[in-house]
């Protein structure tokens, strides 16, 4: 009952009679004698039309946005102190800063106890340094409009069972290990280009400077192979592409021409259809947070590109339930990252920026 009677009493609203105005809610000498007990409203009176008092009424619908609008006021400021909020600024804003994901921060800071939306309430109020823009995926441009020019076909006999039904008949075999590859181009009069190969299981994401064309692309490819096999841990059995025409030559390499040794089998997915080895053009996102879309890639070095993955391969997925594409293949595959010209970073030092 006394919620009833505060209820009453703090949401009822004053109105002045015809005859009289009262300038203070207050004064009690216009007042009824009823509205001084239960039910403290005038709701119901059966003088309500005629009476020449003060009018005390209570309306829900009213009561019910003045109640909503307390609500909001309360929580529009955070209830993290001062002194709390200047340790996270100091946690979370340079960080942020260098790209990095509010979720791969939390996984490498277990000291951080708020969560990823409370976090990205803070920013988008300005209590931290960093701004709603410094996020990664915040804006979004559209890409301009532009023709694409015809790729010329893979022939015939190199599609020869090596189409996606193909790979798809294959995977049902037995467990196989896939690699995506994928090729990132920067200007269209470039002469250089991106390999990007991708290893679906861990995520884990690695490249190679190369001349456009087919024949540096098998270079490389074969350059990779030996290594691993150098050490006994060539981890993967097949390569999944596009109809690109740097990959046509792929089938030439899948085995050693002197020993006869196989390597690996060649997949090439539908034409125009790069999202059937998706996770590879979706891991390209972060490579672009280096390197945007319409800038030459000409004068980057394998060091440099070494460097990026580094960084790319250190950030926490959530996919991978917390852990890193370096901690997943490694624990898959055991192969020194070294071979792929990678290394680990550290969780407070990735950066995803140039």
């Amino acid at each position: 009952p006394s919620t009833i009677y505060r209820e009453l009493k703090n949401r009822r609203q004053v109105k002045a009679s015809r005859t009289r105005v009262f300038l203070h809610s207050s004064d009690n000498r216009a007042d009824c004698y009823f509205v001084h007990k239960f039910p403290y409203v005038c709701n119901g009176c059966s003088k309500f039309l005629n009476c020449s008092r003060k009018r005390f009424l209570y309306d829900a619908y009213l009561a019910q946005e003045m109640y909503d609008s307390e609500l909001r006021q309360s929580r529009s400021h955070p209830a993290t102190g001062k002194k709390e909020m200047m340790a996270l600024d100091q946690k979370i804003s340079e960080r942020i800063k260098n790209h990095q994901s509010l979720y791969h921060i939390k996984q490498t800071d277990p000291s951080i106890e708020l969560s990823e939306s409370t976090l990205r309430r803070y920013i988008n109020k300005s209590y931290l340094s960093c701004r709603t823009i410094d996020l990664p995926m915040t804006v979004r441009f559209s890409s301009s409009s532009h023709q694409y020019s015809r790729i010329k076909p893979i022939p015939v006999a190199v599609l020869n069972h090596r189409t996606y039904l193909d790979y798809q008949d294959y995977i049902k075999s037995g467990d196989h290990v896939i690699l995506q590859l994928a090729s990132v181009i920067g200007k269209t009069q470039d002469h250089k280009c991106i390999l990007t190969i991708y290893e679906p299981i861990s995520k884990l994401q690695f490249g190679y400077v190369v001349n456009k064309g087919s024949r540096d692309v098998n270079r490389k490819i074969k350059a990779l192979i030996k290594r691993l096999s150098a050490k006994r841990c060539l981890f993967f059995d097949a390569i999944l592409t596009d109809n690109g025409s740097e990959f046509q030559l792929l089938p030439t390499i899948e085995s050693d021409e002197e020993t006869g040794e196989f390597f690996f089998r060649t997949f090439y997915c539908n034409p125009y259809s790069s999202y059937q080895k998706g996770g590879c053009e979706r891991n390209h996102e972060l490579f672009r947070y280096f390197y945007q879309k319409g800038k030459t890639l000409d004068f980057i070095t394998q060091p440099e590109l070494n460097k990026v993955f580094s960084h790319i391969n250190s950030l926490k997925r959530k996919a991978l339930n917390g852990k890193s594409p370096f901690e997943v293949f490694e624990q898959l595959f055991h192969v020194d990252l070294r071979l792929l010209g990678l290394e680990v970073i550290l969780p407070q030092k990735v950066k995803l920026k140039k």
